[in-house]
């Protein structure tokens, strides 16, 4: 089990413990709570070996627990696309609320650390969004290619040196602009793919509980994130990734970086072939965010985001499978 989730669940269900959400007798006749190190530890076998249906749903970590459990506890859920929070709270440096709103996996410490530089650069207000995109963003795209070449988080390396070691190893004649590259064009085809699989660019975003309740001490008293300075600092990040405003990389960022030969303008450029099936699963994933009445229109809707980012289905234009459902073509999927 991945340490910091597990911390994640525990406070979650010692939450729903307290708010009567769920009881001794569904936890194995365990009374659970803050400074109870021996009856979370048995909790945390129960997890581990799934005993109970509470267990269970735990297992799956606070998002799915949340959904099983409703009572409002997603209120208290916090979670990033389903990766709980580490020990880096957004309401302390305000970076880190856009860092995991936008990372690849959920709420990840390592796709982009922004903390030292708001805490100690005298140029950044460590309880505000401004500035924090274009940060996010080198971050992440510096660590992309950092982790490629299968180096530690923790090693002391600079970009420089990286460079020296790759072409010293490789024989590549790399400079530090077009290693930094590399990261960008890894971090568009990570979205390329969580766009594929289901991801909604909506979901981009912090924690519901960081807008609305705050610490009650520390340095960060009385502090929450701001949703208009949020929304400002998506769209900022998203101007400079160079997608659209909903989230999608562009035809144009995508032949820039060199991914798939095209002509560089929406609808000609193609990264990538989707099939029917794909495009029902993840409408099937995305059945209630989706405005289709039937899984025909449902999976139409996906087919019809393909155009903007350059993806064929079935190897032909996504009008033209469009039109082949509406005849019936594929009835024998749906």
């Amino acid at each position: 089990m991945d340490t910091i989730s597990l911390g994640g669940i525990l406070g979650f269900a010692i939450e729903a413990f307290d708010r009567g959400i769920i009881n001794e007798k569904g936890l194995n006749n365990n009374k659970i709570g803050w400074g109870k190190p021996k009856e979370l530890s048995k909790l945390m076998e129960d997890i581990t070996y799934r005993r109970g249906k509470i267990a269970d749903f735990l297992a799956e970590g606070s998002k799915v627990a949340a959904e099983r459990l409703g009572n409002d506890s997603d209120k208290f859920a916090v979670h990033v696309n389903g990766l709980e929070l580490p020990g880096y709270d957004p309401r302390g440096t305000f970076g880190m609320g856009l860092a995991y709103a936008t990372s690849d996996r959920g709420a990840c410490h390592q796709r982009a650390w922004t903390v030292k530089a708001e805490l100690y650069s005298p140029d950044l207000e460590r309880f505000s969004f401004k500035d924090k995109a274009q940060i996010v963003k080198d971050v992440q795209d510096e660590r992309a290619a950092f982790f490629s070449l299968v180096l530690c988080d923790f090693a002391p390396i600079s970009v420089e040196n990286c460079v020296d070691m790759w072409n010293l190893s490789t024989g590549f004649d790399h400079t530090s602009e077009s290693y930094l590259q590399c990261g960008e064009r890894i971090w568009n085809l990570i979205r390329l793919f969580n766009l594929r699989e289901g991801h909604d660019p909506m979901d981009d975003k912090p924690p519901a509980r960081l807008f609305n309740d705050s610490f009650t001490k520390g340095p960060a008293k009385k502090i929450m994130l701001d949703k208009e300075e949020f929304k400002d600092s998506i769209q900022e990040y998203y101007f400079l990734r160079g997608w659209s405003k909903k989230g999608i990389p562009t035809a144009e960022k995508l032949s820039e970086l060199g991914l798939e030969k095209g002509s560089g303008s929406a609808g000609t450029h193609k990264v990538g072939d989707l099939t029917v099936d794909q495009a029902i699963k993840i409408a099937k994933m995305k059945h209630d965010n989706l405005l289709g009445k039937e899984l025909k229109q449902k999976t139409k809707e996906i087919i019809g985001t393909c155009v903007s980012i350059g993806v064929t289905v079935e190897g032909k234009k996504p009008a033209e499978i469009q039109k082949a459902i509406d005849e019936n073509v594929y009835d024998s999927k749906f």
